[in-house]
């Protein structure tokens, strides 16, 4: 003869369950009452460009005479998931720790890359000169859209001439 098993096993379970959910919930609503709105610097420009060599060189920089503009949104979802930026001016440094990878960039540089590239593709330039950027944000909590404008001058690199060996 079998002895029936008792249910308190089954009410173990069910309590670890609720506790679990609970826990979970309780996570998921301190998350949304810790973040909020953050604030970014605009209109900032960004560093001269540095280039380290073995040889000196002079570039020859032909700079356009009106200023060109770009624009480019991404969304970030948490943080950390960003899309809606196709294209990138990569190596950009907005002055401070500016990422070289893209993928740990934060969504603001990735924007700004993005308005770069968009500039300096509708005139065929190299880069932009005295670039002032324009970075507006829409925070959602856990959702976040960021819109950057750039107007700066044009520069195409026409050559580099070696100066003197090192």
């Amino acid at each position: 003869m079998q002895a029936a098993l008792p249910d308190h096993n089954k009410r173990g379970n069910r309590n670890k369950m609720k506790k679990l959910i609970l826990t979970m919930i309780s996570c998921g609503a301190l998350a949304l009452f810790v973040t909020g709105c953050t604030s970014f610097e605009t209109n900032r420009a960004g560093n001269q460009i540095t280039v380290h060599m073995d040889k000196t060189v002079d570039p020859e920089i032909e700079v356009g005479n009106t200023q060109v503009e770009g624009q480019a949104t991404a969304n970030c979802l948490f943080g950390v998931i960003t899309w809606g930026v196709d294209h990138q001016a990569l190596g950009v440094d907005y002055g401070g720790n500016a990422n070289r990878l893209s993928f740990l960039s934060g969504p603001a540089d990735i924007v700004k890359n993005g308005a770069a590239y968009a500039a300096c593709n509708k005139v065929n330039a190299d880069l932009l000169l005295a670039p002032r950027y324009n970075l507006t944000v829409k925070d959602y909590f856990v959702f976040k859209i960021f819109n950057c404008e750039v107007k700066g001058y044009p520069g195409t690199l026409k050559s580099l001439k070696v100066v003197n060996n090192k």
